[in-house]
Order: structure tokens, then C-alpha cells, then sequence
């Protein structure tokens, strides 16, 4: 273990942009196969497979580096004050984006529906889709942010500056998403090179901005927030 761990050490100063391509090829080889082989998504509604995966890579590294894990952010300091702001800004934005709709629909006399639904794959359920949701949204917080904003960012600032570093963390989590384009292509969610153009944009850029944006968040100020809002988002009318 000292000799991987010295491995990794070496690296991360002599090539840390390699090592970190590294990480991401090797979880994204997980996430390739739950998304077109095992197709999880289409079956379960969440590619928990490769999630449970890239968390166990992110800790293993962690290990292997020598660094506790608050050094990627995983620290519980005002823990309560982090998880209520993100209660409060998750609630707000719910209330406002469902009072909109309903004064939108109001002449359609809408009906309130509990349900969930996976936005990638369409996938529906009731409550215990929901928890199984809720459980696959808490695993993927903690496998993207530990390993794009809590691995990526201090090994790439050892050698570039601040800017690059954020840039550089945030084209590699752009392309970290770039599956799901090709995967709505192959579900016909999206029909030919024009329509798959456009989905790669939808994702790509959106998740090079969120890559740059949840750079000050902590890995619970992201659970309790960005997470928690994609969560609550699929509750629906």
C-alpha cells in the first residue's frame, strides 16, 4: 500500500491533469456499462452500479493518497446551518416553480400527483422509487463532488493557476455527462445529427457552468442544495 500510495503522490505533482483524466476514464468505464450494457436506468431508474463504484474509487484514493477524508471536503462543521439553508432554498424554489405552474394550468384544473420520476431516463414510481431516488442522488453527490471539486481541484492547482484549475475540473465534469446526450440519441428522445448536436450542447455546457459554480460549496452544502433540488424536482403534477 506505501508504494501505491507513493505512486499516486509522485504523480499528483508531476501529472496531475494525466492522473486526473485517469480517475474519470476509469469510473466513466462504470458508468458506460450501466448506462448502455446493463442499462440500469432504463430498468431501475438510476445507474446505481457505477455510483456505488466511483464512490468507493474516490475513498480508496483518498486512502491511498494518505489525506483524511475532510480534505475533499467531506467535514460536518455547521452541518445543521448548511443543511437548513439548503432546506429553505430547496423549499422556496419548489413552491415558486409549483405555484407558477398551477397558476399556468389553472384552467386545466390540475390535481396534485406524488410521484417520482428519473428526468434522464423517464423512468416512474411511488414512494419507494422516490427513497431509492433519494439514496442513488445522496451516492452520486458524494462520488462527483469528492471526486471532480474534492480530488480534481487540489491535485490540478499543484501545477496550474486557480482559473485554469477551475476550468480544466469543470470541462472534464462537462464531459463526465456527455453519455446521456449520445444515450437520448439512442432512445429517440432525439433524432439525428442536428437534434444530437443540441442535446450535447444541453449537456455539456450546463455542466461545465454547475462544474465552476459548486466550486465554493462544501460536499453537504451540495448534498442539502444542487442535490436536494434535482431530488425534490421529481416530485410532479
Amino acid at each position: 500500500m506505501d508504494h501505491v500510495s507513493k505512486k499516486f503522490r509522485a504523480a499528483s505533482f508531476s501529472k496531475p491533469l494525466v492522473l486526473s483524466i485517469c480517475l474519470m476514464c476509469t469510473a466513466m468505464v462504470f458508468r458506460l456499462l450501466d448506462i448502455f450494457v446493463f442499462r440500469l436506468d432504463d430498468l431501475l431508474g438510476e445507474i446505481i452500479f457505477s455510483k456505488i463504484i466511483g464512490f468507493v474509487m474516490v475513498l480508496l484514493f483518498v486512502k491511498a493518497m494518505g489525506a483524511p477524508l475532510s480534505s475533499i471536503g467531506f467535514n460536518v462543521h455547521n452541518k445543521l446551518s448548511i443543511f437548513l439553508l439548503g432546506v429553505v432554498v430547496t423549499s422556496t424554489l419548489m413552491v415558486l416553480g409549483y405555484a407558477g405552474e398551477l397558476l399556468i394550468l389553472a384552467s386545466d384544473s390540475p390535481q396534485l400527483i406524488i410521484a417520482a420520476i428519473d428526468p434522464k431516463a423517464g423512468v416512474t414510481g411511488g414512494m419507494g422509487f422516490a427513497v431509492f431516488l433519494l439514496l442513488g442522488n445522496i451516492i452520486n453527490c458524494f462520488m462527483e463532488e469528492g471526486l471532480f471539486r474534492g480530488i480534481m481541484i487540489p491535485l490540478l492547482n499543484r501545477k496550474y493557476t486557480l482559473r485554469v484549475t477551475l476550468f480544466l475540473q469543470a470541462l472534464l465534469f462537462g464531459i463526465w455527462h456527455i453519455p446521456w446526450a449520445f444515450k437520448w440519441y439512442l432512445s429517440g428522445i432525439v433524432s439525428g445529427p442536428g437534434g444530437l448536436m443540441m442535446a450535447l450542447l444541453i449537456i455539456f455546457l450546463p455542466m461545465v457552468l454547475i462544474g465552476i459554480f459548486l466550486v465554493r460549496c462544501t460536499i453537504i452544502q451540495v448534498l442539502s442544495e444542487h442535490h436536494g433540488y434535482l431530488i425534490l424536482s421529481s416530485t410532479q403534477f
